[in-house]
Parts: C-alpha cells; structure tokens; sequence
C-alpha cells in the first residue's frame, strides 16, 4: 500500500454470479465453455482482495465477454490487507489531500502494517505461481491472461511469462523493479491513471523506455500505454462513477481489457 488512493474509491453494484471454489477463489465460467475450453483469465486483486465485491463483478463481465473460464484467487487467504469499510472518495486526478488526511493515511499504515508483511508481494509470488501452475494443469490451459488492479499489478509484472501468463493488463500497479520489467515475457498492456503516488507519470516513462529498449532484440515483447485523464489510482477497479471522467475511462479500460486480451492470449 504505497499511496492514499489505494483505499480509496467505491463498491460497484451488482450480484456476483459465479462461485466460491474449495481453495477460496472465485470462479466465473465461460460464457460457452467448449469453444475457449484452452484459455482462461486471472484477476488478480487489489489490497481488498475478495472482501468487496468489486473482482467478482468483473471477473463475471470478462467470463461473459470474452468467453472464458475467469478465476480470482485468494491472495491473501482470507484476510484482506484492507477491510471494506476503510474505503473513502473520492478517487479522481487534482484532488489535494490535507495535512490531516495525510496523517490519517500514515496511522492506517500502521494497523495494516503486520497484514501487509504477512502478504508482501515477494511472498505472494511464489504461492501464486504454485496456484497457476497446479490450476493450468488441473484444467488444461494452454493461454492464460493475467489482469491485475494495484497490488495485482505489481505480481502480474513479477510472472509475466508464458507458461505461467500469456498476455498481461496490469492497471495502475503498486511498485516493481527494474528486474520485474527487464523480465518480462508476455504481451503486456498498460491502462494508466492521471494522477497515480504509485505509478507516477515519470515512473511509467521509465518502464516504457526500458521496454522500447528491447525492440529488435532476442526478448522483445508487444507492450502498450494507456493514459486516463481525469482518474487516480484505483479508478479500474473501484470507480467513483459519479464523476463523469472517472465513469468513462472505467468503461474504456475494461474494453481495452477485453480487446487487449482477445488479441494476444
């Protein structure tokens, strides 16, 4: 949790329709199963996991839309770094947080701060790569996609490779190294906020130039960037959809999702 957007933002309205597995994820099936039967999608989560409805909701849509198996795991395993009631608005680019809402960020820090290190993206990696490969294997995957919002944009980066996920939406991700980008392996679209503490305009030029640094190369890999005007962190996942901008560029970024992944996986 690297900003104050990151808790911020709204529950999206709706009844989720698929199921809860044996091992805690969420599963959405396929619109029509037997013609996508190979492929399927992840959605990995932000910092409130599958304590709000918000993932299920999506991953419904995306099962529908695109036609294919949709699951969302468990990365926290029950216990959210974040609770739903700790949500707050709004989340949409010029907002000028106060000194006090700045202090209220750094204490909420501090309650998390041991679900956080429980639940570093460093230790959920590896159980995350188990559960996919043990997942491809079950079901016979041969194309999986990865979505991740926040927090699941920064292990979507970490595993983009093919064998674990072929094509990668990674929306308005938290932190990753140089190494994570240098790494990666699979198609990979960028939908990016205006105004984001986690992924701030110089940090996606960054990532943008290491990767146009591999064109021509032996490892080069189909990426694109994304930009929203008139969004902050979060706006892909928990939209405030009162405001305009912010309803528009949420639509926008689940059919560039949807496109995005009809085209590569």
């Amino acid at each position: 949790m690297s900003c104050p957007d990151c808790k911020k933002g709204e529950i999206l309205q709706g009844d989720p329709q698929g199921t809860i597995r044996s091992d805690g994820s969420y599963f959405a099936a396929a619109s029509n199963p037997s013609t996508n039967a190979k492929k399927a999608v992840v959605l990995l989560t932000d910092i409130f996991g599958l304590g709000i409805p918000n993932p299920k909701i999506l991953a419904d849509e995306f099962a529908s839309k695109l036609n294919v198996d949709v699951y969302v795991p468990d990365l926290f395993q029950g216990k959210p770094i974040a609770k739903p009631g700790s949500l707050q608005l709004p989340n949409r680019a010029g907002y000028k947080r106060g000194w006090w809402e700045w202090v209220t960020f750094v204490f909420s820090i501090i309650r998390v701060l041991p679900r956080y290190l429980a639940n570093k993206p460093g230790k959920v990696a590896p159980r995350l790569k188990a559960w996919i490969t043990s997942l491809r294997e079950e079901k016979g995957y041969t194309s999986v996609g990865a979505v991740g919002y926040c927090y699941g944009g920064i292990l979507n980066i970490q595993l983009g490779q093919p064998g674990l996920f072929e094509s990668i939406v990674c929306a308005h991700p938290g932190p990753f190294s140089n190494e994570d980008v240098q790494r990666l392996a699979s198609p990979t679209v960028f939908l990016c906020a205006e105004d984001d503490a986690s992924f701030p305009k110089r940090r996606r030029i960054e990532v943008e130039a290491l990767l146009a640094s591999r064109k021509g190369k032996d490892g080069a890999i189909e990426y694109e960037f994304n930009d929203y005007e008139g969004t902050a962190h979060g706006f892909a996942a928990r939209p405030v959809l009162a405001y305009p901008e912010v309803a528009k560029a949420f639509g926008e970024a689940k059919a560039k999702t949807i496109s995005w992944l009809t085209a590569t996986l």
